[in-house]
């Protein structure tokens, strides 16, 4: 693995710790990156799945808490009784 494409992956995992004001940008970046940068398509295409996965996780976590949150309270919702 070259220099370049060492960076583009440390700066992917990065992403990961990144301020929620600045990740989509970042992010965004670094598909950018990851067309200009790596000739392969195959690996192209997969670091630009992983900076998309690092990107909806939080998401996904946070909806699936918010949705067990909400069933765990619906006995105790009036409308539900």
């Amino acid at each position: 693995m070259d220099e370049e494409n060492s960076s583009l992956g440390i700066a992917v995992v990065k992403l990961v710790i990144e301020k929620e004001e600045t990740v989509a940008e970042k992010a965004g970046w670094l598909i950018e990156q990851a067309k200009q940068q790596l000739v392969d398509k195959v690996a192209q295409a997969n670091l630009i799945e992983l900076i998309e996965t690092i990107i909806v996780q939080p998401i996904i976590i946070i909806l699936t808490d918010n949705i067990f949150l909400c069933l765990a309270n619906l006995p105790t919702n009036k409308a539900y009784q």
